[in-house]
């Protein structure tokens, strides 16, 4: 499960830019998973894609 510090690294990485005032994780994800492209589902119960980067820890948050 990644830290809200690690989120933050991968999305510098990504050179994405997370506004100071997000600052729930979820919210955090939903945004990387938006800039890149894919579909905002993290959380929403609506993900099938087994080989995204968060969903395991999507799987997690849902139980």
């Amino acid at each position: 499960m990644p830290t809200i510090k690690e989120i933050k690294l991968l999305a510098k990485d990504k050179n994405i830019l997370i506004p100071k005032k997000i600052r729930k994780k979820s919210d955090m994800i939903l945004l990387i998973q938006e800039q890149e492209g894919n579909i905002p589902c993290y959380a929403s119960g609506e993900c099938l894609n087994n080989i995204c980067l968060w969903y395991k820890d999507c799987q997690k948050t849902l139980r």
